[in-house]
């Protein structure tokens, strides 16, 4: 977990999902990235970075949450490179 964490120091800039090593990245102060679903138990109104200097792309912030069962194996690839290539970009300057 140690060499993890200083990997993970390493970093300008964090990319991931919404799991543990994100909130590592946080808690080293690092700029992050992450990808949330519209899922209930799962939003990043709960579970987003503490801090600042976060960006959270989410599959639908305009409809209501589903439930896990209700979402299909497309559901994260609403969120399209481009999008996420651009909240990198963002985070770059």
């Amino acid at each position: 977990l140690s060499a993890f964490i200083a990997v993970i120091n390493q970093c300008n800039i964090f990319v991931s999902n919404a799991t543990g090593p994100l909130h590592i990245a946080a808690a080293l102060g690092k700029k992050t990235l992450s990808f949330y679903p519209n899922i209930k138990g799962c939003l990043p109104k709960r579970w987003s970075p503490y801090g600042s200097g976060h960006i959270i792309l989410t599959t639908n912030e305009n409809t209501p949450p589903k439930l896990k069962k209700q979402c299909g194996d497309e559901h994260m690839a609403r969120i399209t490179p481009a999008a996420a290539f651009e909240a990198f970009l963002k985070q770059l300057k």
